[in-house]
């Protein structure tokens, strides 16, 4: 009966591991097919260009004191990396904001980068985004080399440091570029959860 019971309970596991790794390779897929259509209407299909090694999304809010304190930084990160191969988008994956709030947002913070409206939330979903500012970077394979928060300026909510001492999504799109394994692939975000309305 034990032996029976570890045949099943083996089974299941590599059932599981089957499915998780199917999911993962769709997932890959999709992300390696990525075509985005930003709020005005800029249509970016970031690896179909052959220059590009890496593409960052950046999930943002407008109403997030948090995401909107990385704005500075984000635009500094953009202006770096847009010549390097390492494309860089800001997300508003919400059902609660309107596409005329986001270019608001757009201009009151004065961003350059891309940025995506997301309102069915699909990209939200597809990358597993769950909080507000959070990276995850991207490679040509559709692998998610890194996810989680832009540095450690924030230890916790309400807790800022007075400068970062850690940057992880530097660290990790250099990585990338460098074609080296990223040493630190997964980081918690801090900031405003993303709101993810039932299907």
């Amino acid at each position: 009966m034990i032996r029976s019971l570890i045949k099943s309970l083996t089974l299941v596991m590599l059932l599981t591991a089957t499915v998780a790794a199917e999911k993962t390779d769709e997932t890959a897929k999709q992300l390696r097919a990525l075509k985005l259509t930003t709020v005005n209407g800029q249509l970016i299909a970031p690896f179909a260009d052959s220059s590009t090694k890496a593409v960052t999304l950046i999930f943002v809010a407008d109403a997030c004191p948090v995401a909107n304190a990385f704005q500075p930084s984000l635009a500094a990160f953009h202006k770096t990396y847009a010549t390097q191969g390492a494309v860089c988008v800001q997300v508003h994956s919400s059902s609660l904001v309107t596409a005329d709030e986001v270019k608001k947002h757009i201009v009151d913070f004065g961003i350059a980068m891309p940025v995506v409206f997301d309102p069915k939330q699909k990209l939200g979903r597809l990358t597993r985004a769950k909080v507000t500012p959070e990276a995850i970077v991207i490679d040509r394979t559709g692998t998610v080399r890194y996810r989680g928060a832009i540095n450690n300026l924030y230890a916790g909510y309400g807790k800022k440091r007075r400068v970062a001492t850690a940057h992880y999504l530097q660290d990790a799109v250099d990585a990338v570029l460098a074609g080296d394994t990223v040493k630190t692939p997964k980081t918690k975000p801090v900031g405003c959860f993303i709101h993810y309305a039932e299907k």
